[in-house]
C-alpha cells in the first residue's frame, strides 16, 4: 500500500519535498554558522581575559631589539590593554617585522591569555660603506643597515669605497656591488683568523684592492681577482705572507690577479 502511495506522489510534489529539504538544510548551516561565530567572539576576540597584556622579545643575540619590547610594541602598532590577542594578524605582524633592514627571520606566537612572543634573529653588520663612522652598514647577505638600528658591533669593521660618485643608497636597499667584497670578507671570518681585512675599494669591474693586516700586526695590499675561489687564493696569500716574514723581506704589496701568481712589490 505505501508502495502505491509512494508511486501515486506527483513530480511537483517531489520537487517541493526536495527544496524544503534543501531549504531546512541550509537554515541548519546558517544557524551552526552563526553559533560559532557568536560562540568565538564571546570566547575568544571578544573575551576580556584574551587582551593583550605584554609583547615580550626573544632572542639569543644582545642586538639591537633586545630589552627593547616597548619600541617593538610601537613599531608594530599594537595597544596592550585594547588589541584582542585572537583578533591580531600574526602573519601581517611579521611581514610588518621583515620589512625592518635589522630583521634577518622572525616568529610570533601567541601565549594565553595575555601576551605576544617575538622571537627575533638579526642582520650581522659585515662592513661600513664609505668610511668608518658611516651611518651605513652593510649585512652578510648585502643589505644595507642603519648603523642606529643594528646591532652594535665591538671589533672595527673593514671599510667599502670604491662606488660610483652617483652612488645612493638606503636601509634595506640591496648592494649587489658589493657582493665580490662581502665574499672576501666572509672567507677571511670562517678559514683565515690571521688575516683581518680593513679596507676593500670596489672601484675596479674586474679588481678588488684590500688592506689586510696579518696577525693584527703587519699590513699588507693585495690585489684579487673579482671573478675567483678566494679559499685557494687568500691561501697563496698566506703563505706568500709567511715566506715575506721569515725572509725579512719588507715589501708588502702582493698580486694574485695573475692566474693566482703571486706578483711582490
Amino acid at each position: 500500500m505505501n508502495r502505491k502511495r509512494i508511486e501515486n506522489t506527483s513530480p511537483r510534489q517531489k520537487r517541493k519535498n526536495l527544496w524544503l529539504a534543501f531549504g531546512l538544510f541550509l537554515t541548519l548551516l546558517i544557524l551552526l554558522g552563526a553559533g560559532i561565530f557568536f560562540a568565538e567572539r564571546m570566547l575568544f576576540s571578544r573575551n576580556q581575559r584574551f587582551l593583550l597584556r605584554r609583547v615580550e622579545i626573544r632572542s639569543e643575540q644582545v642586538g639591537y631589539w633586545h630589552n627593547r619590547d616597548e619600541r617593538l610594541t610601537g613599531y608594530l602598532r599594537l595597544t596592550p590593554g585594547r588589541d584582542n590577542l585572537w583578533q591580531l594578524d600574526l602573519r601581517e605582524l611579521r611581514e610588518k617585522l621583515l620589512r625592518h633592514p635589522s630583521v634577518k627571520s622572525c616568529t610570533m606566537t601567541r601565549v594565553l591569555p595575555d601576551k605576544l612572543v617575538v622571537s627575533i634573529v638579526e642582520r650581522l653588520p659585515r662592513a661600513a660603506l664609505g668610511n668608518p663612522g658611516s651611518p651605513y652598514l652593510l649585512s652578510d647577505d648585502l643589505v644595507v643597515l642603519l648603523r642606529s638600528e643594528s646591532m652594535p658591533i665591538a671589533d672595527t669593521l673593514p671599510v667599502l669605497t670604491g662606488f660610483p660618485p652617483a652612488f645612493r643608497t638606503h636601509p634595506g636597499a640591496l648592494c649587489q656591488q658589493a657582493e665580490p667584497a662581502m665574499r672576501l670578507i666572509m672567507e677571511i671570518l670562517r678559514n683565515f683568523p690571521d688575516l683581518a681585512p680593513l679596507h676593500l675599494d670596489l672601484a675596479s669591474p674586474d679588481k678588488l684592492q684590500a688592506s689586510l693586516r696579518y696577525r693584527n700586526r703587519h699590513l699588507y695590499r693585495v690585489t684579487l681577482p673579482v671573478d675567483c675561489r678566494f679559499d685557494y687564493l687568500l691561501g697563496v696569500v698566506q703563505s706568500a705572507i709567511i715566506d715575506l716574514l721569515r725572509n725579512g723581506d719588507p715589501r708588502t704589496v702582493l698580486d694574485v690577479s695573475f692566474n693566482g701568481q703571486v706578483v711582490i712589490r
